[in-house]
């Protein structure tokens, strides 16, 4: 047992020396094609390549929008709209979900109507991968009012949101320490006529649960739950809910 022992530790030695002199070698060959010089040149780009990216991704980002022109669109078509109230919503709704995707809880939340399967499969592949996030001192800085379309008895409302976190993962650990900063883009949907939307157009838009049960409805209007049978009401009743959510900028 010994002698085998002994030979695995030759042999581990003997690999680790190969890889060492393979790296000697390459680094030899990169010094003679580009010159002493040439390589502490390599060797700087590298390095402020890498504090460009550092400065980069702590530098406060600007939203992207046309709030001037947007906000009248929204208000002719929905004289009630508040600006203040979907701003609010955006910062209450993305500090519910960080904090899921954090504690990797299951959520249910009437705000997160539609986004509950989304978030749910996230914390299901975060546990598979068995990886954990986090998302902390959070401060929104900016919103504004990318885009405005009202067709088929559905309004969509595309928002711009800057904000500031510091994150880490499991893979992300060495930029833990840099107060990151990013963009988030939301869009927010308004049912105006249940009738007008199509089915092809329910399922692709809404997926939608019972508030009691989880179960999914088979329908956006009154009634009740198939599965509880308790009341559901018009749970999209014109008000805004939060359709989907996207950062626009990622770590690589």
């Amino acid at each position: 047992m010994s002698e085998l022992l002994l030979i695995f530790f030759i042999v581990l030695f003997l690999i680790i020396i190969s890889i060492f002199v393979f790296l000697m070698h390459v680094i030899s060959q990169i010094k003679r094609s580009a010159g002493n010089h040439g390589f502490h040149e390599l060797i700087s780009v590298m390095k402020t390549s890498k504090e460009i990216a550092r400065e980069e991704m702590n530098r406060e980002k600007s939203v992207v929008g046309m709030t001037n022109l947007v906000l009248p669109q929204v208000v002719k078509e929905i004289p009630d709209f508040n600006v203040n109230m979907i701003y609010n919503t955006i910062e209450s709704n993305l500090n519910k979900i960080f904090s899921a995707l954090e504690n990797q809880k299951y959520i249910r939340d009437d705000d997160l109507l539609l986004l509950e399967d989304t978030i749910n499969t996230n914390i299901e592949d975060l546990k598979e991968r068995n990886v954990n996030v986090r998302y902390d001192d959070i401060i929104f800085h900016k919103h504004a009012l990318k885009r405005f379309e009202n067709k088929n008895g559905v309004a969509t409302l595309t928002t711009s949101s800057s904000l500031e976190y510091y994150y880490s993962d499991e893979k992300y650990r060495e930029n833990s320490d840099i107060k990151r900063q990013t963009r988030y883009t939301c869009t927010f949907v308004y049912i105006f006529d249940y009738k007008k939307i199509s089915d092809k157009n329910k399922e692709k838009l809404f997926v939608l649960h019972c508030p009691n049960c989880g179960a999914p409805l088979d329908s956006f209007s009154s009634g009740n739950c198939r599965y509880c049978m308790s009341q559901v009401g018009d749970v999209l009743a014109k008000t805004w809910k939060m359709a989907s959510y996207k950062e626009d900028y990622k770590i690589d």
